[in-house]
């Protein structure tokens, strides 16, 4: 109703549609999470985020500007997710998209496994690394046009990019994981 979707006629087709742009949208999200260090639980009772991927209640900031790998929240004994391991979560959230639109096709639901090769799961992954990688030509300083023209002329130099980026900004101390006032950490 408030055109943030196309008017798109047919039950199945509807249903479709809404798992598939969740599937994109929690990409986007994911990969905006992780490319920003943006810490945000993406785990057991779904109350931190909605459906169009904003957040409701941001994890703890632990370093400001570093790739905090290792940080796990402690909640009343429960150890959160870190923030490489979002990535999953909203993966695993998006499974579950598959099984809701499953049942409501088919009246019949299925067990979650059923759908860990289900076609929007190859979405997810295909727009997470388009995200990730239009992000990281973002970061670096790349105009948006100029970007898009690398992406599109050399696929293969950015994903070494990436890589390369990726272990400078993933190095940590040899001092190991360390118990900090609200959890873990590892510097």
């Amino acid at each position: 109703m408030n055109k943030d979707w196309p008017a798109i006629e047919g039950r199945a087709r509807q249903l479709r549609f809404f798992a598939a742009q969740t599937a994109r949208t929690f990409a986007r999200t994911a990969a905006l999470f992780e490319s920003e260090y943006v810490f945000c639980w993406l785990d057991w009772d779904g109350d931190n985020i909605l459906a169009d991927g904003a957040i409701i209640d941001y994890g703890s900031v632990r370093q400001f500007g570093l790739y905090h790998r290792e940080y796990r929240f402690e909640d009343v004994g429960r150890m959160s997710t870190t923030l490489p391991e979002q990535r999953r979560k909203a993966r695993h959230i998006v499974q579950n998209f598959a099984q809701i639109r499953d049942f409501l096709l088919n009246g019949k639901k299925l067990p979650l496994g059923s759908f860990r090769n289900d076609p929007i799961l190859a979405l997810f992954d295909d727009e997470f690394e388009r995200t990730s990688n239009r992000l990281l030509l973002h970061r670096v300083g790349l105009e948006p046009g100029l970007a898009a023209r690398v992406l599109q002329s050399d696929p293969e130099c950015v994903q070494r990019f990436r890589r390369i980026h990726s272990w400078f900004e993933r190095a940590r101390s040899s001092r190991g994981r360390v118990r900090v006032a609200d959890g873990l950490s590892w510097n």
